[in-house]
């Protein structure tokens, strides 16, 4: 009896060791996901400006483009069609870099939210895991307490000696 007994005992503590440790790695491996998905927001927001740049230098290149092209055809650059196609040129840029940083500020929303998700279920995988290895722990007792009553029950002068 005593050696089954410790060797329940053994696999008892075993068992709520591991799924501990499971639930522990689980943690770790969605924190370092959660970071990952921070450090994608982050690079979302950076290419939405670096996007930005790149969409205001084109415009300037179309500008002076444009300017060239009037001036080639005789008209003066302090003309209202100049002036219009500028405006114009310069509202549609202003509308891009909005949407593009919109587009940035979203995907990055979007990365956060996966950050914010992977960190809650790693929470409750080590939550659960624990819960379930304290469960095992206490069904193992339950076990091994009827097992040593049912040893009693069976064997009354060995168990007052």
């Amino acid at each position: 009896m005593g050696a089954t007994a410790a060797l329940m005992a053994v696999g008892t503590g075993v068992s709520f060791a591991g799924q501990v440790a499971a639930g522990k790695e689980n943690r770790r491996t969605n924190e370092y996901n959660a970071r990952l998905f921070e450090a994608q927001a982050v690079d979302s927001i950076a290419r939405g400006e670096e996007a930005v740049g790149i969409e205001q230098e084109q415009a300037r290149g179309i500008l002076g483009s444009q300017r060239s092209s009037f001036a080639a055809q005789g008209i003066t650059l302090d003309s209202e069609t100049v002036d219009a196609a500028a405006a114009d040129l310069e509202r549609s840029t202003v509308r891009n870099a909005r949407t593009i940083k919109g587009n940035a500020w979203r995907e990055a929303m979007g990365y956060r939210a996966q950050a914010a998700e992977s960190r809650r279920a790693g929470k409750y995988a080590y939550r659960g895991a624990v819960l379930n290895a304290t469960g095992s722990l206490l069904t193992g007792a339950a076990q091994t307490a009827a097992m040593a009553q049912d040893y009693r029950y069976r064997n009354p002068t060995q168990a007052g000696t």
